[in-house]
């Protein structure tokens, strides 16, 4: 079972990464799991559905997770701190979104460090971690136009001492790095490297 987790800080990249990732016909791109249940909730599917319970995949994987353990994407303990409920829980939802999908990836977008940590260790899954890197003047530019001067200024900072933890804990691992400049100035050639990475072919839809 292998799933691509995009890690990194919003703002960065990951999103636009992500998109490009599930236009390949071998990965279903799942956005943040670790956001599910207040997603399945909340917020409309990104497919156009007004919900998750009216989008035909997600209602899909909900049923079957419901089928194999009493607990569909709203009450999935994908966060649970008890290590083998969080590998239980996550590892089912992976298989079983691929599995509807039909698919031998799939990808999470949550971004963060810890949860990438924890499904790291566990068993059965096959975790490649991509590092969506931005230049860090660029991606204070995108935080300051929404949240201001002063908010630009500290995400400089966190955003530095974010990717040290984040080089510190994949350095000695396998994993992927995506510039986010350099996707954006020449998509099909970092595209086609990083499907190269992934054992995978480009796809020329991937960029339509």
């Amino acid at each position: 079972m292998k799933v691509i987790y995009l890690v990194g800080m919003g703002r960065s990249g990951s999103t636009l990464s992500e998109i490009l990732l599930d236009s390949h016909s071998a990965i279903r791109g799942l956005g943040g799991m670790r956001r599910l249940a207040h997603y399945a909730k909340n917020h409309p599917c990104p497919c156009g559905a007004p919900t998750f319970a009216a989008c035909e995949y997600w209602s899909a994987v909900d049923e079957k997770l419901i089928e194999r353990t009493g607990q569909g994407l709203t009450t999935l303990p994908v966060n649970s701190k008890d290590a083998d409920t969080f590998a239980q829980a996550n590892r089912v939802l992976f298989e079983t979104a691929a599995e509807v999908a039909n698919v031998p990836f799939v990808s999470d977008n949550s971004k963060g460090l810890g949860r990438l940590r924890a499904l790291l260790d566990v068993p059965g899954l096959e975790v490649v971690p991509i590092h969506v890197l931005r230049d860090p003047r660029g991606r204070a530019y995108s935080v300051g136009k929404r949240r201001g001067y002063l908010a630009a200024i500290g995400s400089v900072w966190a955003y530095s001492m974010r990717s040290l933890r984040i080089y510190r804990l994949l350095r000695n691992r396998p994993h992927i790095v995506i510039n986010y400049e350099k996707l954006a100035a020449n998509p099909e050639e970092q595209l086609g490297r990083l499907m190269k990475r992934l054992d995978l072919e480009f796809e020329p839809q991937q960029l339509l």
